[in-house]
């Protein structure tokens, strides 16, 4: 599920009552200087500190046409596609409750709440096994 409130947005895996994995896709605003704890300790998604994202200005809402989301071949995992240019995954060991979230392609230093993909990854993608097995887009994933 990928989640925007005006002031950021970030993807979610979920298992049948909760997240259980997740990761930062964009900040909406400036970038504050340091985590939010106090937003982070409500419940709130996080605004990824400045030292940390691509867009320190931040950038624009993702429109969700231009988003689609790619079930990995295992099933336990999701890549977001935007423009058909990787903007995240968030792999199978992914785990919130352990410090290891997923990756996205605005991260520019690692942080709880997102890591930068390799360089290069913003080029199309398409997964090894998606031609074999065919690929499980999903349809029901936006949410504001």
């Amino acid at each position: 599920m990928v989640e925007c409130d005006g002031l950021t947005t970030a993807a979610y895996l979920h298992d049948k009552t909760s997240p259980i994995a997740a990761t930062w896709i964009a900040n909406h605003e400036q970038a504050p200087a340091s985590t939010d704890l106090a937003r982070l300790n409500a419940g709130h998604a996080p605004v990824m500190p400045v030292g940390h994202t691509k867009h320190p200005e931040g950038r624009p809402v993702p429109e969700p046409h231009r988003l689609r989301a790619l079930w990995l071949e295992e099933g336990d995992g999701a890549a977001l596609l935007e423009n058909g240019e990787l903007l995240a995954v968030i792999p199978g060991w992914s785990d919130m409750s352990k410090g290891m979230p997923g990756y996205c392609r605005d991260v520019i230093a690692a942080s709880p709440n997102g890591r930068r993909t390799a360089t290069g990854t913003t080029r199309s993608f398409r997964p090894s096994g998606c031609a074999a097995s065919g690929c499980r887009w999903s349809s029901s994933w936006w949410r504001t």
